[in-house]
């Protein structure tokens, strides 16, 4: 097994539009990228998401896809109920369901974002 220690400054950053058919230019800074996570996760990044920024819901099939709150204050969907999640609450999404996040808040809202096989 390989250990890896990752500094902040090596993330790799990305700006990402409309995701999903959402709203706004999403920022995703990649803890780790697929492949130094050795089959184990397709994608864990932090996610900022500015007021009135959203990912628009979308199903989960083969894989499954946890968000958890960092910072702020999210609306979710998830198999069409709303909820409000804060600082430390997660939601998991698999098996065909669907889910979205947005931030309705005047805060900016973190989450981390991860994909599982």
């Amino acid at each position: 097994m390989v250990d890896m220690i990752k500094p902040k400054k090596e993330r790799r950053e990305e700006i990402r539009e409309n995701l999903r058919g959402g709203k706004g230019a999403l920022a995703f800074s990649h803890i780790f990228e697929k492949e130094e996570l050795s089959g184990k996760a397709n994608m864990f990044a932090e996610v900022t998401l500015l007021p009135g920024e959203s990912i628009g819901e979308h199903p989960h099939g083969e894989e499954g896809e946890m968000y958890i709150v960092m910072s702020g204050t999210a609306t979710v969907t998830d198999c069409g109920k709303e909820y409000e999640l804060s600082c430390g609450d997660a939601m998991w999404t698999t098996n065909g369901e669907t889910h979205s996040i947005e931030n309705r808040t005047e805060e900016k809202l973190v989450i981390y974002a991860i994909i599982l096989p």
